[in-house]
Order: structure tokens, then C-alpha cells, then sequence
């Protein structure tokens, strides 16, 4: 399947599927992370990044599907928040009708509103942990937790525990 046409209906199924959780650009590119890795979705390269992994691609796709596909508001001086148009809730349909995998879909789905309602915190913390477990297969709890403080430095070694378990029972509950 194509990167972009993934991309795009990633990001629409990540925001029909938050329910009334707000949903910005953080969150958006950590439930994406986790579909891309755990289901098998492709939407290019992660690297790490400020606050946790970070899709170049993604955020291009973002960019250019605004306004279109999907309504940007920054309310305040607060974070982006994010909503479908119209033709975004007809792009996410006609994606989920004639190019996706039923059963995919119905993990993807499950997947966002899962992870829509953890704290931006929480996910940006449990995608670092994720993605530096992944980088360095056999580093111990220990050490992967010290990385990340190291890595995430604003963060207390409570906040970074707490996302370490949450991520570990996810993973576990998922049997990823």
C-alpha cells in the first residue's frame, strides 16, 4: 500500500476514533507510532525526536491534508487540537471500505481509542520506552529506564515508571 494514502487514513482513523479525548500533534504521531509497529501499517521511518518518536513523513502528510481531510485549531495559546471535515469522515470510510483489512481495521480502531484516552505524557513517554526497547532489544528494565530519564530529562523517574508499566500491561494485555 501506498505510504502517503496509509499516512492519511492513519491519522483520520486516530481522530475518528478518540472519542472526546483531545487529540494534537503528540498524540496523533505516538498512536500512529504504535499502529505502524504493532500492526503492521507503514507510514515511513521513526527517529527520535523532543517528545519521542517522530515521523518526518507523518507530519508532512499532516501538513498537507489540512484544511482538507482535517481541521487544525490551536485554542488559546494551547496545543493543536484536530478534527475530521466532512471530507475527511468520507476519506476514512472510503479507506476503510475498499482498502483496508477488516481485521486490521478493527485493531486500528480498537488501538486509538485505546490509546486516546492515555495523557500526552504518558504516551510520549511509553513510545520513547518503546522505541529505545526496540533499538536495543536486550538492555534491561533498568538500564531502558535510566535511558530514558537520560533522554527525557523533564520527566520524574515516578512519571517514566508509571509509562513503563502502562506500557508493559499494554503490550502484555495485547501480546505484542
Amino acid at each position: 500500500m501506498n505510504t502517503l494514502l496509509e499516512s492519511m487514513g492513519l491519522l483520520c482513523l486516530a481522530i475518528q476514533n478518540s472519542g472526546d479525548n483531545d487529540v494534537g500533534r503528540t498524540k496523533l504521531q505516538k498512536m500512529v507510532y504504535f499502529a505502524d509497529r504493532y500492526l503492521g501499517w507503514d507510514v515511513g521511518d521513526y527517529d527520535l525526536h523532543y517528545y519521542g518518536p517522530y515521523s518526518r513523513n507523518l507530519a508532512t502528510t499532516l501538513k498537507t491534508v489540512r484544511g482538507e481531510l482535517i481541521d487544525e485549531t490551536r485554542p488559546g495559546f494551547g496545543s493543536y487540537q484536530y478534527d475530521l471535515t466532512q471530507s475527511g469522515t468520507t476519506f476514512v470510510d472510503e479507506f476503510v471500505e475498499n482498502v483496508c483489512d477488516d481485521e486490521k481495521t478493527r485493531l486500528t480502531r480498537e488501538l486509538f481509542t485505546e490509546l486516546s484516552v492515555w495523557s500526552k505524557d504518558n504516551l510520549e513517554l511509553a513510545a520513547t520506552i518503546d522505541y529505545v526497547k526496540n533499538n536495543i532489544p536486550d538492555i534491561s528494565r533498568d538500564d531502558l529506564l535510566a535511558k530514558v530519564g537520560i533522554i527525557k530529562e523533564n520527566f520524574a523517574p515516578e512519571q517514566i515508571e508509571h509509562a513503563y508499566e502502562l506500557w508493559s500491561n499494554w503490550k502484555q494485555q495485547h501480546n505484542f
